[in-house]
């Protein structure tokens, strides 16, 4: 059997977090006008802070979002990250750390056991949500040199500044000039 056949026997749901009444209800709470979000993943990760110290967390990863939990704390999210706002992962090539990085905010920077498991979870979604590939860059130095942290965010040495990428529909109506829609 594939690789990618073990994988998909697996429950990616690692917490079962698609369970938790409590975390459902929170959901719900903050996605009155959204449409409803299902767990396709979650996990317990470690997040480093800005003063270089890993913290326990639970990530879960919905049909639209990224969320950062504290460990068996589902009433209140510390991050919610919408995954067409992810610019990047910026994956360090002998670790199991990488940094997502988000358009005009903070990068979140997580050392993940099940970080295969993880990107290509994360890279279908993307593609999914935005029509284009999620971009990975894999690096060998510090990721300190390629974060960017709250501070950083409204001064000019921010990374990223473009907008995040959409889909977008092209329709054609009789004798007029195509008319773009975005989803």
């Amino acid at each position: 059997m594939t690789e990618s056949a073990l994988a998909l026997l697996k429950n990616p749901d690692h917490l079962k977090a698609g369970k938790n009444i409590t975390l459902l209800a929170t959901f719900a709470k903050c996605n009155k006008l959204m449409t409803h979000e299902k767990v396709i993943w979650s996990d317990v990760v470690e997040k480093r802070n800005h003063r270089g110290v890993y913290q326990k967390r639970e990530l879960v990863i919905t049909t639209s979002s990224l969320y950062n939990f504290k460990p068996k704390s589902y009433k209140q999210f510390k991050r919610r990250i919408e995954i067409a706002s992810i610019s990047k992962i910026v994956l360090h090539s002998s670790s199991k750390e990488c940094l997502v990085k988000v358009y005009n905010e903070h990068d979140y920077w997580y050392r993940v056991v099940n970080i295969k498991e993880l990107l290509e979870i994360l890279a279908k979604k993307y593609k999914e949500i935005t029509g284009s590939s999620l971009p990975i860059d894999p690096v060998s130095g510090d990721l300190k040199e390629h974060q960017t942290l709250k501070k950083d965010v409204n001064s000019r040495n921010s990374s990223v500044t473009s907008p995040p990428p959409r889909k977008v529909e092209i329709k054609r109506s009789r004798g007029k000039q195509p008319k773009l829609e975005k989803e």
